[in-house]
């Protein structure tokens, strides 16, 4: 049981690890550049911010409204 708790938390953190990966280099994509101080609220962010961040970029939200998910 324990080993198979220690996998699930390492296939959450992999996962997050990813989504964030994924919005910074939308972010610099779509804005030139992540703005300082964004990495770390990115960065300390739950799954379904980062998934509510994501959906924001692709759905057009301009940088200020994707810096509002994340307040």
């Amino acid at each position: 049981m324990l080993i198979e708790k220690g996998k699930e938390e390492g296939i959450k953190e992999s996962i997050f690890r990813s989504k964030v990966d994924a919005v910074f280099k939308m972010i610099k994509k779509r804005f030139g550049k992540v703005p300082k101080g964004l990495d770390d609220k990115i960065k300390s962010a739950d799954m379904d911010t980062l998934d509510r961040v994501i959906d924001g970029i692709m759905d057009g939200k301009t940088l200020e409204e994707i810096e509002a998910v994340l307040k």
